[in-house]
C-alpha cells in the first residue's frame, strides 16, 4: 500500500537530515570559510611551487607549511606580550589591592576601590579558566583548518573542474 502523502513525507525527512546536518557543521563554518579564504590566497603560490616540483601533494604540503608559519610565528608573539603583560597587570593590582587601600582616609572609597580591583582580578582569573579550557577545542580548529587548506589546494584541479562543469552555466 503507497502513502497517499509519501513524497512529502520524504521531502520533510530529506528537509530534517539537512537541517541535522547543518547542526554538525555550524560550529566549523567559520573554520571552513577562513581555510577557504587562505587557499584562494594562496594558491597562486601553490600553483608556482607545483610547476617547479611537479609534485601537487608536495607543493599542497609547502604551500600548508608556509600559510602555517605565516600564522603562527606572530602568533606567538603576541600571545607571549598578551600572557606576560596579564601576569603583570594581575601583579600590580593584587600588590595595589593590599597595600594602597590603608592609604584613603575614607573607608567607602577605599571599599569601592577594593571591590572594583577584586572585580578586575576576578576577571582574569575567568578569562584565562576559560583560555585553558578552550584550548583543546582551538587545537581541533587549528588542526581542521590547515587540513582544509592542504585538500583544497592538493584537490585544487578536481575542484575546479567540478565548479567549472556544475555550477558556472554553459554558453548556449
Amino acid at each position: 500500500m503507497v502513502f497517499k502523502h509519501q513524497k512529502y513525507l520524504i521531502l520533510l525527512l530529506f528537509i530534517a537530515s539537512l537541517y541535522l546536518v547543518f547542526l554538525i557543521i555550524k560550529p566549523f563554518i567559520s573554520v571552513i570559510f577562513g581555510s577557504l579564504i587562505l587557499a584562494y590566497a594562496f594558491y597562486p603560490l601553490h600553483k608556482r611551487i607545483e610547476n617547479k616540483i611537479n609534485k601537487p601533494t608536495l607543493a599542497a604540503a609547502l604551500t600548508t607549511i608556509i600559510i602555517f608559519l605565516i600564522i603562527l610565528i606572530p602568533l606567538i608573539f603576541i600571545l607571549n606580550i598578551l600572557a606576560a603583560e596579564s601576569v603583570s597587570a594581575y601583579q600590580i593590582l593584587k600588590d595595589y589591592e593590599s597595600s594602597s587601600l590603608k592609604s584613603f582616609p575614607d573607608e567607602k572609597v577605599s571599599q569601592l576601590i577594593s571591590e572594583v580591583i577584586n572585580k578586575i582580578i576576578l576577571f582574569f582569573v575567568q578569562t584565562s579558566s576559560k583560555v585553558v579550557l578552550s584550548i583543546p577545542s582551538l587545537a581541533l580548529n587549528f588542526f581542521l583548518f590547515f587540513f582544509i587548506i592542504f585538500y583544497l589546494l592538493k584537490d585544487s584541479k578536481i575542484l575546479l573542474s567540478h565548479i567549472k562543469n556544475h555550477i558556472i552555466f554553459k554558453n548556449k
